[in-house]
């Protein structure tokens, strides 16, 4: 039986529109499901609290940026650094590092842009995700302990009593 053209070329066009719908309706559900992935608030926060520790904040804030890049924890991870009022160089070492550390948001606090609010109820507001690790180097004077905890946290291995720290 052979089908007059203008039939087969109906026939030919509805079959076209259907894979074109099939098509546009797939591409939607992936769409869909991206986005509501991409919606969805980060796993871990990371607050890294910060005053006048122009000696060490670029070794702590590469090591946690060397963790959230690795771990597989911290892959849906956001790191919140606040600079409570540093009169040293403490700010400028943290914004050249926000700027070229993915994942790194920097706010500096004192009582101009903050007035009555701590570093602390700050960066809590600032975190994405309900669960909150908080590394204060403000009332800490050493950031390697903070950072051996936190790899251990994040399913790390500690590191040895010998090694160095990268900080």
């Amino acid at each position: 039986m052979v089908l007059p053209g203008a039939v087969l070329d109906g026939l030919v066009l509805a079959l076209a529109t259907y894979g074109a719908v099939v098509l546009l309706w797939r591409l939607w559900g992936a769409l869909s499901a991206w986005r509501a992935r991409a919606a969805r608030p980060p796993a871990l926060s990371l607050l890294v609290l910060l005053r006048n520790q122009e000696v060490q904040v670029e070794g702590v804030l590469r090591a946690i940026a060397g963790l959230v890049r690795t771990s597989r924890m911290l892959q849906r991870c956001d790191v919140v650094v606040v600079d409570f009022d540093s009169t040293d160089q403490t700010p400028q070492i943290a914004e050249r590092l926000a700027r070229h550390l993915r994942g790194l948001r920097l706010l500096r606090v004192d009582d101009r842009n903050y007035p009555g609010q701590s570093a602390c109820e700050v960066g809590l507001s600032a975190c994405q995700s309900r669960v909150v690790v908080v590394l204060d180097l403000i009332r800490a004077t050493e950031a390697r302990p903070l950072l051996r905890a936190l790899n251990v946290l994040v399913g790390g291995r500690p590191p040895e009593r010998d090694e160095k720290a990268a900080v």
